[in-house]
């Protein structure tokens, strides 16, 4: 469920608050526009009545046609013309008819007889819908005023929790920053204070992520160089105590071959069968354990050596290499981690994608001003499937680069296949 931001919550509540309190003022006004207009045409009805009696008790009906009309009264004389009417400076008809309803009051006629002599009545009449438009004139100008005002003010308020916000959006960048790996970003001061601490107990949490950070690699790069130290030392024992041994063997069978031994032929050949099957098995274990070319090549050559094999044994898949000039020599660590993701990226392609061309570009670059080494492996296979997530292999991958300090990543290419990305300090 979707809640809205908290700036269009602020501003919707605000909003139904004016709009409560609009609702209610203009109740009160009609209730006293009712009031008022009633209260001013019945006094203007008295007066025109007040002053009717005082012009008749001096004996001047005669001239009660030349009265100005009163506002709000109309004046019926029993003979001859009604009193010059005032102008009405209010149009009556621009109040709506539902308006003039509530507003303008019943007010019953008040008959006036002349004295003994003079023939007819006089009515007063009460005309209140003159001040009722008058009165809605005014709301509907107060109205208009209320709402600018409204506006204004929405507006305002908008700018000021947006000002408000801004620190809030700051710290939701640094955390996001954080939870993508960043832990270099910072939130700094805030001008506001309330959110000051908030502020400092991320930059806070961010140190100590990144000390977390820096102890977990060097850890993990303790235990890298120890397994490669292990491997190394495996390696180094299975070519200098399993080859020699191996040799004898060949020695021996060769001895007792020349001995001239027909009925030990068969055995022989066997022997000799078996030794070669255990030195092939030795070589592939020591090349699996560590590649023998680390200790005799240069990294471009020992990726050129790598390279030629995987071509040897893939005849039918082309395999294009570009290997930088000016390439860095790293150490062993950075050296058999390329190694690995060469061949686990090219395996992967062929075995998972199948890739008809890979493409291997290995070239310097700087990440954090610092000297380093960028593989990238592409291939135009079937992509990523759905729902992928990364083998043993791959998270291998992961953790030795980032035991180096490195960066590893595995994405779908936009026009097919895959791309492998590694990135590793030389200096880590």
């Amino acid at each position: 469920m979707t809640t809205g931001t908290l700036k269009g919550r602020i501003l919707l509540w605000v909003g139904v608050v004016n709009a409560l309190v609009f609702i209610a003022a203009g109740a009160v006004l009609l209730l006293n526009a009712k009031f008022a207009v009633r209260t001013e045409v019945l006094a203007a009805r008295d007066s025109a009545v007040a002053l009717i009696q005082s012009s008749l008790a001096a004996g001047a009906q005669t001239g009660l046609a030349g009265l100005a009309q009163p506002r709000h009264v109309r004046i019926l004389l029993p003979d001859g013309p009604a009193p010059d009417a005032a102008p009405d400076i209010i149009d009556a008809d621009a109040a709506p008819d539902w308006f003039l309803r509530w507003v303008a009051p019943e007010i019953a006629p008040v008959e006036i007889i002349p004295p003994q002599g003079a023939a007819g009545r006089i009515l007063v009449l009460a005309e209140p819908h003159d001040e009722a438009a008058e009165v809605w004139e005014d709301m509907t100008a107060l109205c208009v005023v209320w709402g600018l005002a409204a506006l204004v003010q929405m507006a305002l308020l908008a700018l000021i929790v947006g000002q408000a916000l801004r620190p809030l959006q700051r710290l939701n960048s640094v955390l996001g920053a954080l939870e993508a790996g960043d832990l270099s970003a910072r939130a700094g001061g805030v001008g506001t204070a309330e959110l000051a601490p908030m502020a400092r107990r991320i930059d806070a949490l961010a140190e100590t992520l990144a000390m977390e950070q820096q102890s977990r690699r060097q850890i993990a790069r303790r235990l890298l160089d120890a397994r490669d130290s292990e491997r190394c030392q495996i390696a180094r024992d299975l070519h200098d105590e399993l080859g020699p041994r191996l040799f004898g063997l060949t020695v021996a069978a060769d001895a007792i071959a020349r001995a001239d031994l027909p009925e030990q032929k068969p055995h022989l050949d066997t022997i000799l069968s078996h030794v070669d099957s255990i030195r092939s098995i030795n070589r592939r274990v020591m090349a699996a354990v560590r590649p023998v070319t680390l200790d005799r090549m240069a990294l471009p050559d020992v990726v050129r050596d790598l390279v030629g094999d995987l071509v040897d044994l893939h005849r039918n898949v082309q395999i294009d290499l570009s290997v930088a000039p000016d390439l860095p020599q790293g150490g062993e660590s950075i050296a058999l981690t390329i190694y690995r993701a060469i061949q686990e990226g090219v395996t992967n392609a062929l075995r998972h994608g199948g890739a008809g061309h890979v493409q291997i570009c290995l070239q310097r670059t700087l990440h954090d001003q610092k000297e380093a080494i960028r593989l990238v492996l592409r291939d135009d296979g079937r992509g990523l499937a759905q729902g992928w997530r990364k083998g043993s292999g791959l998270m291998g991958m992961g953790e030795r680069a980032e035991a180096i300090g490195g960066q590893f990543g595995v994405t779908d290419r936009p026009g097919g296949g895959v791309e492998l990305g590694l990135l590793l300090p030389v200096a880590a």
